[in-house]
This record gives C-alpha cells, sequence and structure tokens, in this order.
C-alpha cells in the first residue's frame, strides 16, 4: 500500500483523488479545511496545514511515497494586482518544499495549467515541447514552479511529473459546487437565468470531465517511464457559443437564454487546444467522455440534486 500526501486535498479534484486513490492506499490530506466526508472514509486522515506559511514540510513526507501538489491562491484573471505576494505564496513556498524534500526518496506530482501556459500564437494542439508565455499571473506562478521543478531534477534528482490540466468540469461530491464552464451554463438554462460571456464567445477551449481526469491522474502517478510532463485534455476544442448549444438543444428549455456579452479579458485566450498523445504513449490513458456525454451527465446531476432537495422537503 502506497503512502499519498494531497496539497489541496479539500478541493474539486483533491476531494476526487483523494476517493479514487483511498480505495487502494492510504491518503494524508493537508489543507487549511477538512472535508465532512474524509471522517468516515477508510485509509484517510487529515491534518491542517497552511502551505503558504509552514516553515517545515518534513512532517508530511515521512514513509511518503508521491506528493499531489494542487496547491494554487491564483486563478487566471487580468492584472499584477498582489503578484509579488502570490508569486511568494505559490513559487517560494513550493521551493521549501522542493528543499525539504532533498535526499528523500519521495516522488512528487504537480498540477499545471495546459490552458494557460502556452499562451497565443502556437500551432494547435499544443505539445509539451512548445515554448511557453505567461499572459497572466496564474500562467507565470504555474511556469516557474514548473521550471524549478526541472531545476532540483538537475540538481538533485527530484523525481518529478507535471500534469498540464485543460479546462476540467464537473460538480464536487457531496457539495454544491460547480466547476467550469459547463455546469454553470446547464444551472443557467436550467433557471431560465441570463448567461453572460466573455468576449464573443468564439474563444475555443479544450474541455475534460472529471472522471477522466482522475483516471489520467491515476495513470501518470503509476507511470514509471522517464517523461515528466505531460499534457492532459480531451484533444478537441469547443466554443463557449458551442458548448452553449449543446445545452439548450439538451435541455430545450421553453425560451432560449438571454445572453450578456462582456467585454473579452487579457487572460482569456482566444483558442487552447492540447495534444495528448504522449500521455497516450506512455500510460495507455485516454480520455472516455465525449462534450455531449458529459455534458448529458452534469445534466443528470443536476436533476439527480433537484430531486433530492425536493424530497428533503418533503
Amino acid at each position: 500500500m502506497k503512502k499519498y500526501v494531497i496539497l489541496g486535498g479539500s478541493g474539486f479534484i483533491g476531494r476526487k483523488l483523494v476517493s479514487r486513490l483511498s480505495k487502494d492506499n492510504y491518503v494524508l490530506v493537508a489543507d487549511l479545511t477538512c472535508s465532512p466526508e474524509y471522517e468516515g472514509m477508510k485509509n484517510v486522515s487529515f491534518v491542517k496545514f497552511n502551505f503558504t506559511e509552514e516553515e517545515s514540510f518534513a512532517p508530511l513526507l515521512d514513509e511518503t511515497d508521491t506528493i499531489v501538489h494542487l496547491v494554487s491562491t491564483l486563478f487566471a484573471k487580468d492584472g499584477t494586482d498582489n503578484l509579488a505576494s502570490e508569486v511568494s505564496a505559490n513559487v517560494i513556498s513550493t521551493i521549501r518544499l522542493l528543499e525539504d524534500m532533498v535526499g528523500t526518496k519521495t516522488n512528487l506530482l504537480f498540477l499545471s495549467s495546459g490552458g494557460t501556459v502556452y499562451g497565443e500564437g502556437g500551432e494547435l494542439p499544443a505539445v509539451e515541447d512548445d515554448p511557453k508565455h505567461s499572459f497572466c499571473g496564474y500562467a507565470l506562478t504555474k511556469t516557474m514552479i514548473e521550471d524549478t521543478l526541472e531545476l532540483y531534477k538537475n540538481q538533485h534528482g527530484l523525481r518529478y511529473r507535471t500534469v498540464r490540466l485543460s479546462n476540467p468540469y464537473g460538480f464536487m461530491s457531496n457539495s454544491n459546487r460547480m466547476q467550469g464552464l459547463i455546469p454553470i451554463l446547464v444551472d443557467r438554462v436550467m433557471q431560465g437565468e441570463p448567461v453572460t460571456i466573455w468576449g464573443d464567445g468564439e474563444n475555443i477551449r479544450d474541455y475534460i470531465f472529471i472522471d477522466d481526469v482522475l483516471d489520467a491522474l491515476e495513470a501518470i502517478l503509476n507511470y514509471e517511464g522517464d517523461e515528466n510532463i505531460f499534457n492532459v485534455g480531451s484533444g478537441i476544442g469547443y466554443s463557449i457559443h458551442e458548448i452553449l448549444s449543446f445545452v439548450i438543444n439538451m435541455l430545450k428549455p421553453e425560451l432560449p437564454p438571454a445572453i450578456q456579452y462582456s467585454p473579452s479579458r487579457k487572460c482569456d485566450v482566444i483558442k487552447n487546444i492540447l495534444n495528448i498523445e504522449k500521455v497516450t504513449a506512455c500510460t495507455g490513458w485516454k480520455p472516455k467522455t465525449g462534450i455531449e456525454e458529459g455534458i448529458e451527465l452534469v445534466i443528470r446531476e443536476f436533476e439527480s440534486r433537484k430531486r433530492s432537495s425536493l424530497s428533503s422537503l418533503e
């Protein structure tokens, strides 16, 4: 039985990954808050841990096979406000982690951003060897951490994997929190509410269903080859208008939703699609869930939660 430490294990992907890995492994969740479901889960324990302020990561490394680094204090946004403190919180904290890992046998899996680190202007779909372009603070911190991992590999033999994830979507277990554009659009259309779109709606993204993300992460954690950096996405791009059209066609509302367009943001990539041939060749992983099937699963989840809510009121 392996031991995994999940930094940021109470977030959307973290909670799903803990549930998956704990079936056959011991998992220690290190985060600021503890998700209620962890209290009754087999092979799972929790320690309150402030990634950005802790001086020592050594207590987390004892007999640990792999640290899974999911922490980010940033999201894609315009501007450089608080950039110095965000670099300190994300990059410097990661360096402290790496310093404590020097001389240990612990591996690291870092969740980067395939949706932002490649920026604009390159050929698509993007491959792992393409240049990185940091056009927002979020992409900058991810890129800096990626480069730091490579430095520690060369200097200290760090064993790491970087996962450049596209745009995941789905629901957080045991909560109403939505992740990604698709659940938000489904919710707006089901509620008959207006839909807000940044830009002209033609921005193209690579969307991947959360179950496929978990399969990919598990495959990469079990990979024993020499490659370090992997794109994880669907390999197919869809515009916001196309996604909205899928949602409307499936839900068939009496009236189409009103669309409110807001000015585009500098942090929004016009077009992003990931080439996933490398991860498939190395691990055998391929996404199983097509976009229409994924949207249908999200709709079913909404309907299931709605029925559960109504039942609790009776």
